[in-house]
């Protein structure tokens, strides 16, 4: 992935007595990184759907299962094709028996 650009703004702000340093880029820059969130996004929810019963039956606790879950959606993200189906929703075109067994190898490896 490229470095990403400079911001088109730079500001000092304060909140509650503490000083922030705000970045502002336009919408172009916000564009592509909301595609990537989105793909993300549709990827977790694919390994949800994919692997729910094993998901809810593991033992790990909540944000170790998230992380376990975002872990497998970002190594499958470069090969996951966004679609936009003829009513406008998103889908992704993604190996769901590949991605199935990433995500219950993870489980297995997470819980010894």
């Amino acid at each position: 992935s490229s470095p990403p650009m400079p911001p088109k703004r730079v500001t000092e702000e304060e909140r509650d007595g503490l000083r922030y340093t705000v970045l502002q880029w336009g919408q172009c820059i916000i564009g592509e990184a909301m595609y990537d969130i989105e793909k993300h996004a549709g990827i977790v929810h694919r390994i949800q759907e994919l692997c729910g019963e094993e998901l809810t039956a593991s033992a790990l606790d909540r944000d170790a299962r998230n992380q376990r879950i975002s872990g497998v959606a970002l190594a499958f993200h470069s090969e996951t094709k966004i679609l936009i189906e003829e009513d406008g929703l998103m889908d992704i075109l993604v190996d769901d028996e590949r991605l199935r067994e990433s995500m219950l190898e993870e489980l297995t490896v997470a819980s010894g």
